[in-house]
């Protein structure tokens, strides 16, 4: 079943809730706590009147999206030299891929890559766009949203097509925190990984059948 975009938002919300308040994600479907009702109220509410995804990450005529899921994990940065200073700098993605009823189905690492548990299917992911985060759940800085292609994808275990084989687009939306932190990197630091915290929903394309 695809989402919409009424239920991504509902879904992120819920997340960016658990996330923030640093509990556990259910390994069963459970009643989100008064918290995260709030939030998705005032966030459904706001974004009513909202449009979702700028024009700019339009996934190209002939591509259907068939999947959708929440990352929930890390950005990691390592302390390096920059110019006369030092600053974070992006290192990889490390996080767990949900689907609505929080059941995890996948994990999400450096390429980027997305990889399906069951079956083993992976796609690594191409940058084509990127724009700053229109907004944030939490009113916080958050990673830009992006429109990536596939620049390569795996079969499953058995050779068989896969969750991810057939995957030309991907988009990263409704991002939370992950942003670099802008202090804690000198030099007697230097080297130092660093795990920001963040969540974000990935939309999964496939070509369109005729």
């Amino acid at each position: 079943m695809i989402a919409t975009p009424a239920k991504l938002v509902l879904a992120a919300a819920l997340l960016l809730s658990l996330l923030a308040c640093n509990q556990s994600l259910p390994s069963q479907p459970q009643a989100a706590p008064s918290s995260a009702a709030s939030l998705v109220l005032e966030q459904v509410q706001r974004l009513q009147t909202q449009q979702l995804v700028p024009d700019v990450l339009a996934v190209p005529a002939g591509n259907v999206l068939f999947r959708s899921l929440i990352g929930v994990g890390e950005q990691l940065y390592t302390c390096s030299a920059q110019g006369a200073g030092f600053a974070w700098t992006f290192v990889a993605p490390r996080a767990k891929l949900y689907r609505f009823d929080f059941r995890e189905v996948g994990t999400h690492y450096a390429g980027p890559t997305w990889q399906n548990s069951a079956d083993g299917s992976r796609v690594v992911g191409r940058v084509l766009k990127s724009v700053p985060a229109p907004f944030s759940l939490n009113e916080q800085a958050a990673i830009p949203w992006l429109l990536l292609e596939a620049a390569s994808s795996t079969s499953a275990g058995n050779g068989n097509a896969g969750t991810f084989t057939p995957v030309t687009f991907i988009r990263r939306l409704f991002t939370v925190d992950g942003v670099a932190p802008t202090t804690g990197c000198y030099a007697s630091t230097t080297g130092r990984m660093l795990g920001v915290p963040y969540a974000s929903l990935y939309e999964f394309y496939r070509a369109k059948k005729l």
